[in-house]
């Protein structure tokens, strides 16, 4: 049986990513939207189908989200890079793309959620949701412990952790 001849409800459900909450609105100071992180395989949180993510922002980090799951985003990033251990090449890219959906997960009118996909999402998530929380003034402390308690095992990799440790947010 292939996905074309499932039911399109079956199939939306099939090819959803999934997400767990991060920071809900007001979990930070200024925060109106929700800041969720997962993946396109994911087999943990909730899945992302329909409706959800209608006035959703999302940043795709792994590339590999099934074009159809993301029809209803109301706007998608993407920033492609292999989960390694090292610095992303073009990482100011990453971290400007954090500051811009920091201010507007603090606006009056900004996206209900911002979502953070990689392909099991764990490390590139974990990073972009990090350096999101960071933009948005959680210490770097804070930040690991949220997006840990949202997705055990998360930031296993010690770069991009390293990352969210760094001086800029200071």
């Amino acid at each position: 049986m292939s996905l074309e001849s499932l039911p399109p409800e079956q199939r939306e459900r099939l090819l959803a990513p999934r997400a767990t909450l991060v920071a809900a609105a007001g979990r930070i100071a200024g925060l109106k939207s929700e800041i969720w992180m997962g993946g396109a395989h994911s087999t943990t949180g909730t899945p992302l189908e329909g409706d959800w993510l209608a006035n959703a922002w999302v940043i795709d980090l792994a590339g590999d989200t099934h074009p159809d799951a993301l029809i209803k985003v109301k706007r998608r990033e993407a920033f492609v890079f292999p989960d390694m251990e090292h610095r992303p090449d073009r990482i100011d890219r990453l971290f400007l793309l954090a500051d811009e959906f920091a201010a507007a997960a603090r606006a009056d009118h900004g996206p209900a959620r911002i979502v953070s996909l990689c392909q099991h999402g764990m490390n590139r998530s974990g990073l972009a949701t990090g350096l999101l929380l960071r933009a948005l003034g959680t210490s770097y402390e804070d930040t690991v412990s949220m997006i840990r308690q949202a997705r055990p095992g998360a930031l296993a990799n010690h770069a991009f952790e390293a990352i969210l440790a760094e001086e800029r947010y200071s």
